[in-house]
């Protein structure tokens, strides 16, 4: 628990990331530490919002998730940390606003500058963090998309990034996939899919 508090206060700093939860404050006691968070209002976890969803996902809410996990994870690992354990059930989605936050840093790690930190800390590499948050970004797309009919056909721009996710197209960060020509506004939507 004092991992999970530690790392929470490093993804705080400034400027803090919307799509983390907020820490507003934290107790000892003598076998606790009791952590006070937001709570978001009309939220689900992913999970539950993917189960329950009344008519189908589009690409276009795919694209808007899977950018702010982007940049929730970024942010965890510009601040050294390493979320480690980003699914859908550690997401919070507002099921009006399609606005998330990343929660539950109890799996949290540190992120290593160098290779002793490694071992003595029991940190992650840099390189490590972004392999892995590029795995959770392949399975949180793919479970998007798996709501989508099979008669609207994913775009081109959504193919090519599902595919450079799970061949572990080498990344230098997170943010780098939002140079990915799925996000850019050209992109081509879903044919059958409305405006």
């Amino acid at each position: 628990m004092r991992l999970e508090l530690s790392t929470m206060r490093r993804v705080q700093r400034n400027p803090p990331c919307d799509h983390i939860i907020r820490l507003f404050e934290w107790f000892y006691t003598e076998d606790q530490v009791i952590l006070i968070m937001e709570r978001p209002p009309n939220s689900v976890t992913l999970f539950e919002f993917i189960k329950h969803s009344k008519g189908h996902p589009t690409e276009r809410a795919a694209k808007v998730i899977v950018r702010q996990i982007i940049v929730a994870l970024h942010h965890c690992n510009v601040c050294g940390v390493h979320h480690n354990h980003t699914h859908l059930r550690n997401i919070l989605i507002n099921r009006d606003t399609l606005q998330l936050k990343l929660i539950d840093f109890g799996g949290a790690r540190l992120i290593a500058e160098t290779p002793s930190e490694e071992r003595t800390l029991g940190a992650v590499s840099r390189e490590t963090a972004v392999r892995s948050g590029c795995e959770c970004l392949y399975r949180v797309l793919c479970a998007l998309i798996k709501g989508i009919p099979f008669w609207i056909r994913l775009s081109r721009e959504c193919t090519d990034l599902l595919q450079e996710l799970k061949n572990d197209r080498t990344w230098n960060t997170l943010e780098n996939i939002l140079d990915h020509a799925w996000f850019k506004e050209a992109s081509t939507v879903n044919r059958g899919e409305r405006n």
